[in-house]
């Protein structure tokens, strides 16, 4: 069988909002997205400061990913796409690191997750991390697990997060 989907409205009718119905009733995530629990998740791999980062995932109806427990940090990090292990190491944080949501940039040393202003309960650092070195105020995961704060203004690839739709 094969899938057409415009075949499945008369002329006219197709539209987004017929998938969204689609994608509600049975609880999937948009094209390019991955379900897991009651959230879906994009693994962005184009390189962007954090706030262009945040401002994409929120363009596309999600936020920077807030994670909330040791088990969907380990989900996330196996399911980051693979890099070349030969040059990516854990001492080569900049090779694997992704964008999260959360930022200590209105109270340092205090770090919320920027989808509710919460802040983080569950937390997996680097060693002697976060630092500031150097004013930074975001933060970043790498494949390792472990997080890292970094200059906001650095380009790294980005992880959106949304509720399942």
């Amino acid at each position: 069988m094969k899938c057409n989907p415009v075949s499945a409205f008369s002329e006219g009718q197709f539209y987004t909002g017929k998938w969204d119905l689609l994608w509600k009733e049975n609880e999937y995530c948009k094209l390019g997205w991955l379900k897991h629990g009651e959230h879906c998740y994009f693994f962005n791999e184009t390189v962007d400061t954090w706030k262009n980062s945040k401002k994409m995932c929120e363009d596309n109806g999600g936020f920077l990913a807030s994670i909330r427990s040791s088990e969907e940090n380990s989900w996330i990090a196996i399911n980051l796409p693979s890099v070349n292990s030969a040059v990516c190491s854990p001492k080569w944080f900049d090779c694997c690191t992704y964008w999260i949501g959360a930022t200590d940039v209105a109270k340092e040393g205090t770090f919320i997750w920027t989808s509710d202003n919460s802040t983080i309960g569950y937390e997996n650092w680097y060693p002697k991390e976060p630092s500031n070195n150097g004013d930074e105020d975001c933060v970043t995961i790498c494949h390792s697990e472990h997080w890292n704060d970094f200059d906001c203004n650095r380009k790294y690839s980005y992880i959106c997060q949304t509720p399942a739709l």
